[in-house]
């Protein structure tokens, strides 16, 4: 279950008022076209998941995996990248020769 959410159901022209304490709020009060007020507004509640359909989850999924594959190919590049230019000259220049003359003896 999403979260609820509310629509006020307003008549043609009302609006609800704006918040004085805090900006980009409304409050539940409606005005009318000429600044009366015409009552307090009912609201109509909703589910947050009655907003989503199957096209907007099949574009998070299709996202989502996306996401997934072109992290997999970074980490893969930056592996081989790393293993190339660190891992493979170590092992040559250091750790085999290591490993040569420690087992000769």
């Amino acid at each position: 279950m999403g979260e609820k959410v509310y629509r006020p159901i307003l008549g043609e022209g009302e609006h609800l008022l704006s918040s004085t304490d805090n900006p980009g709020r409304v409050r539940g009060l409606s005005r009318d076209e000429n600044n009366q007020n015409p009552g307090i507004p009912e609201f109509e509640e909703y589910d947050t998941d009655d907003f989503r359909n199957d096209s907007d989850a099949q574009v998070d999924d299709d996202s989502a995996r996306e996401i997934s594959e072109l992290l997999a190919m970074i980490a893969v590049a930056g592996g081989t990248w790393i293993f190339s230019n660190y891992v493979l000259p170590w092992w040559k220049e250091t750790a085999w020769p290591w490993t040569k003359e420690k087992s000769a003896t």
